[in-house]
């Protein structure tokens, strides 16, 4: 896959830009927030309509709608349970709704990039039969986006990317792994490929009664 990136201003200011508060993190202590959850799991949210990722526009804000559109195609929930912030890619750049008395450019600058809590999105996720890789959603030009501890995040996957024995496979990065890995425009090349997957029965398992 080519990755390519727009608005390297924007980008700048997502994983690179203000600090998110998060418990402390050591040898000593459980990264996990939820001490019985996994550090990073995937739910079943619902049944709807999938985002399009080829419609994606390069700046994109919570496509959260106030009446869910029906449909066939499965929402799903990123649950960030460490106390580290993680990365993910995305299509198009996440810039949130200014706050009151707070400009545009003072999103920009501050919060471009980190997603807020429950907010719906269209993330990037290979798709998976068993270990190999047989397909990709959307387009190629992506960004990242951060996601800070304990917090969560809703995408989409088409139906038919969780066909019979296969599963959509998301992956990402700590943010801490920036500061020491090699990175060639964001992108972290020498440091472990983290992943999470959810599997057609793993759908199966937690949307029906």
């Amino acid at each position: 896959m080519r990755w390519s990136f727009g608005f390297s201003f924007l980008f700048l200011a997502g994983p690179f830009g203000s600090a998110q508060t998060t418990p402390p993190c050591g040898i000593d202590n459980d990264v996990r927030i939820v001490k019985n959850k996994p550090t990073v799991y995937i739910t079943f949210e619902r049944l709807g309509k999938a985002l399009n990722p080829d419609e994606q526009k390069m700046i994109q804000g919570d496509q959260r709608k106030k009446v869910l559109e029906k449909g066939s195609d499965v929402w799903l929930r990123i649950h960030n349970n460490t106390c580290w912030s993680i990365n993910f890619a995305q299509y198009g750049m996440y810039v949130p709704k200014p706050k009151p008395g707070e400009t545009f450019k003072d999103v920009l600058l501050k919060r471009a990039g980190i997603l807020e809590d429950g907010v719906e999105t269209a993330l990037y996720y290979d798709i998976m039969k068993g270990n190999t890789r047989i397909g990709y959603t959307g387009i190629d030009v992506v960004d990242h986006v951060t996601l800070p501890a304990g917090l969560t995040v809703l995408f989409s996957v088409d139906r038919k990317h969780l066909s019979a024995k296969q599963s959509i496979r998301v992956g990402f990065n700590y943010s801490w792994e920036y500061k020491h890995g090699n990175e060639t425009r964001g992108y972290i090349n020498n440091e472990p490929n983290h992943y999470i997957e959810f599997s057609d029965y793993d759908l199966k398992e937690q949307s029906e009664p």
